[in-house]
């Protein structure tokens, strides 16, 4: 890059429109960039200085690559509205946080790192395109491509399929802007190599999804730090947030008084320090003096504390130790603090304000230390291999309101639409009131209650979150038309410890569904209820490996992470095409969590959370398997297909 401006600025100097061409022409990656760069800086803030050095690379641009992009990206960036450029200069910063994180990773190659890493830039390419920014949604998606190339990933992780995706909808966004230069044409070759005569790119003339329309200037709206007093205070769509502590997060502590922890996904947090048996101390400031305490009584606690980067805020977590007579999917455990100790905790920091003479409260559940952001996602014990849990923050709206809603870009207030973003850390929020089209989604589910199930939208929708019960069981949910998809969801039977709970994940072959303007669209989830599951054949002993099996429902959704309700099938294997199966066998599950073999523990934590991994001899080479549990206590019968 450095190369590039020299050459390109002595070239300018002298006049010489010829070389700049050849310069543009040699580095045309860095001169792309170098675009970029100027056209942002005259968005902010034109002067003499940039308006000829755009017009440099424009008429360098034209004459070098034959294509309008330099002219369309400066076109575009000038006239972008101000809630649009505060919007990308959000997205921008957390662009390049995520491409940080992604080049970092290339040395290590942690497959679920690049797992996240796709989900994040598959949603900036979607924002990005939202306000009509093609540039940035192109390298977004090529982004997206290479976290799931062979470079970077195992023989097992790879998908050629994700790669087509990102490459193809890069390249429809480069035409778009009449971007073709070097690394669109690798990307295309690429596509081209992967999918061979079935790929082909999306046409690039065809119509944007239709986007509201901003109504007003954006309201600003001051927010001030509360920490909920207790679990239940507020009702959120957050499959943690209940009296099951156990399966809280986790902070170790291996040493009674020289052990230290931090709260992952927090940028500048807290320090946790255990220098006594019986306490916490809490860092804030980077200082060895204490800012607040955690007594170890056994006893839930909310902690308050101060988060310093980005902005200074409040920020509160409720922590909790185990018990010495506890229990974990049923079996009994001493759950104590002793030398080793683990913390569970849970957010308890949220903010509150007011828009539109209607009162808010922004919870910052996915735990990242900043009110008003997007799903994280982990990978929490008790999903099935592949699978990553999302936590988003959430919003209460008005007075008296105890349900939360997911945190949405697009949020409706009274019978008002508005576009929303914080900033400082979520200690401010901007509004921009809009004209949105709606229809609305109505859930239709067979089988247990489900508590809350978040659809999400895509395209220009793609950070906006909706909780089709959040006007009860049955009612319809209003949203602004365009394409959904399932995100996440919970399904529970029983109250506090006793409870018995699932995760809802899309499975691969969950649809989308399409709302219309003022039309109902239904989306159909639950039962009947089948299983999900792997197997392997050594000779003719065919074994099912437990902690694949997983419940899906009639849309191919999962339901994972199921909490004392674990599923307890029979196995059953037959001839390939034969119509009667072998005797069912039951599934083994572990009993006892103590059990030793050769002086160690047999089974871990994650082991409760599936049966244990099971064989029978099919006396024969070829063989289909069935999965069956005839009253499962949260699913009722649960029978899988032949596989």
């Amino acid at each position: 890059a450095a190369k590039f401006k020299q050459a390109f600025t002595d070239a300018r100097r002298l006049g010489d429109a010829d070389q700049m061409a050849q310069i543009v022409k040699r580095y045309q990656n860095d001169a792309v960039d170098h675009i970029a760069e100027i056209c942002t800086q005259i968005s902010e803030g034109n002067n003499e200085q940039l308006e000829q050095e755009i017009q440099a690379l424009i008429v360098a641009w034209r004459s070098s690559m034959k294509g309008e992009f330099a002219a369309r990206y400066y076109e575009y960036l000038s006239l972008i509205s101000p809630p649009e450029r505060r919007e990308r200069q959000r997205l921008v910063y957390e662009y390049q946080t995520s491409l940080r994180k992604y080049f970092e990773n290339l040395e290590p190659k942690v497959g679920p790192t690049f797992e996240v890493l796709a989900d994040e830039f598959r949603a900036y390419a979607t924002a990005f395109a939202s306000i009509g920014d093609q540039y940035m949604s192109g390298i977004s998606w090529m982004n997206y491509g290479y976290c799931f190339e062979s470079e970077v990933r195992s023989r097992r992780d790879q998908s050629p399929k994700k790669v087509i995706e990102g490459f193809s909808n890069a390249i429809t966004a480069m035409d778009r802007i009449d971007l073709k230069y070097a690394r669109y044409h690798q990307a295309k070759e690429r596509a081209e190599t992967l999918g061979g005569e079935d790929w082909q790119a999306a046409d690039p003339d065809a119509p944007l999804p239709g986007l509201p329309e901003i109504k007003a200037d954006p309201v600003r709206v001051k927010l001030s730090f509360e920490a909920l007093e207790k679990i239940d205070q507020v009702e959120r769509p957050n499959y943690l947030a209940d009296a099951l502590y156990p399966i809280w997060p986790t902070m170790l502590f291996p040493n009674s008084r020289s052990a230290e922890a931090t709260i992952p996904g927090i940028q500048g947090g807290p320090r946790i320090l255990r220098r006594e048996p019986s306490s916490l101390e809490i860092h804030t400031d980077g200082d060895n003096s204490s800012d607040a305490t955690f007594k170890i009584t056994g006893k839930q606690a909310v902690v308050e504390i101060e988060i310093q980067e980005g902005g200074q805020r409040g920020w509160a977590f409720l922590g909790a130790t185990g018990l010495e007579a506890d229990t974990y999917q049923g079996l009994q455990l001493n759950m104590a603090p002793l030398e080793y100790m683990s913390l569970y905790y849970i957010n308890a920091g949220s903010v509150r304000g007011e828009l539109a003479g209607i009162p808010l409260r922004i919870l910052d559940d996915n735990v990242d230390g900043i009110y008003g952001t997007f799903p994280v996602t982990w990978e929490y014990i008790g999903l099935s291999k592949g699978q990553l849990h999302p936590m988003m923050d959430s919003i209460v709206i008005g007075k008296k309101s105890k349900r939360a809603l997911p945190w949405s870009q697009y949020q409706k207030f009274a019978e008002q639409w508005y576009f929303l973003v914080t900033e400082s850390g979520g200690t401010e929020l901007v509004a921009t009131p809009m004209e949105v089209e709606t229809g609305t989604l109505k859930l239709d589910f067979t089988g247990p209650k489900p508590s809350w199930v978040i659809v999400q939208g895509l395209d220009h929708l793609e950070w906006s979150y909706f909780d089709l019960l959040q006007n009860g069981k049955g009612k319809g949910v209003e949203v602004p038309v365009g394409t959904y998809s399932l995100r996440v969801g919970e399904v529970r039977k029983g109250k506090k410890i006793q409870a018995m709970k699932a995760l809802i994940l899309p499975g691969e072959e969950t649809p989308s569904w399409q709302v219309k303007p003022g039309e109902e669209t239904v989306v159909e989830l639950g039962g009947p209820f089948g299983f999900d599951f792997k197997h392997s054949a050594a000779g003719s002993v065919v074994t099912v490996v437990g902690q694949s099996v997983t419940v899906i429902g009639k849309a191919d959704e999962r339901y994972e992470r199921t909490w004392n309700c674990v599923p307890k099938p029979t196995m059953s294997v037959r001839e390939a095409g034969g119509k009667r199966g072998s005797k069912p066998q039951q599934m083994e599950q572990v009993l006892d969590m103590l059990e030793m073999v050769d002086g160690r523990i047999k089974y871990s934590y994650a082991d409760v959370w599936h049966p244990l991994n099971f064989s029978i001899d099919s006396r024969g080479e070829v063989f289909e398997v069935q999965l069956v549990e005839k009253k499962n206590k949260l699913f009722g019968k649960i029978e899988s297909e032949w596989l």
